[in-house]
């Protein structure tokens, strides 16, 4: 693969100079989730299925133009994630069964999280996360519980680490929109569940929790109010990968098994 041997079109969404412009999906189950405009419905979420080499809608969240706008698309547990806007316009999360592409607003699917707003999505792991946003402004991370055909709850997480007492302190990426929420950089793996939080004095720095509850600064990488602000966390075999900032070496690609002495820049390739 990726040679202009083995790339080919699947499916000509929208024919035409303009072309349907998908620009982010995932892998589910059953397919692969993306979002498309393809001149007729607005831009929604589509499913590419390997089986019958095709595409084809998934879920019309929003008929009509401009279509829902999905985004920040999450799978996990034979449910596909995004944040939509529904023919309110509101901008909010969306889940929808592989099996049927029936979507639902998350708010009133789970009592935990009826009051206040649900705007944040990530994936972490095996598993998709949400930032809730109480009617009292507090923050707080939950991980979706899926069960069959459904979302079975929304179990908080790291509720009890002293750095998340007031706002979370979860460091976000850049928003989609100024009516949006960033969302959180978590990444859940077989070490437990790691997370990028700014504490005062520390700066924004990885941190990780073992039973979800509390957690420990892995290491201070870069000394000082700043951090060195990990981003882009990915687990690959047996350890965290991710590009952060550190003194007098700009950014670089680093690693972490969990220890402080574990975690640092990935040692550099050599010639024999």
């Amino acid at each position: 693969g990726g040679t202009a041997e083995s790339t080919a079109l699947v499916r000509d969404i929208c024919p035409g100079e303009r072309g349907s412009a998908p620009t982010q999906g995932c892998k589910g189950d059953l397919g692969f989730y993306f979002d498309a405009d393809d001149g007729a419905h607005g831009r929604e979420l589509w499913r590419f299925d390997a089986v019958s080499n095709d595409a084809s809608l998934f879920a019309d969240i929003a008929p009509g133009a401009p279509g829902s706008m999905p985004h920040a698309i999450v799978c996990s547990g034979g449910f596909v994630f995004c944040l939509a806007s529904g023919n309110g316009g509101h901008s909010e999360v969306w889940w929808m069964p592989e099996l049927d592409g029936r979507a639902h607003p998350m708010r009133d699917s789970l009592p935990e999280l009826a009051k206040g707003e649900t705007r944040a999505l990530v994936q972490g792991g095996d598993y998709a996360y949400v930032c809730h946003i109480s009617g009292s402004g507090m923050e707080q991370l939950y991980r979706i519980v899926t069960g069959a055909g459904a979302l079975a709850g929304a179990v908080p997480a790291l509720e009890k680490v002293p750095a998340f007492s007031d706002t979370l302190g979860l460091l976000r990426s850049s928003p989609v929109s100024s009516e949006e929420c960033s969302c959180p950089i978590v990444r859940d793996t077989p070490l437990g569940l790691f997370a990028v939080v700014r504490k005062s004095g520390l700066g924004a720095e990885l941190w990780r929790s073992v039973d979800g509850e509390t957690a420990t600064l892995v290491n201070d990488l870069y000394p000082g109010p700043a951090g060195s602000g990990p981003r882009h966390l990915l687990w690959h075999g047996d350890r965290l990968y991710f590009a952060a900032e550190l003194p007098s070496s700009g950014v670089v690609l680093c690693e972490s098994d969990g220890t402080a002495e574990g975690t640092g820049i990935v040692t550099p390739l050599t010639a024999d």
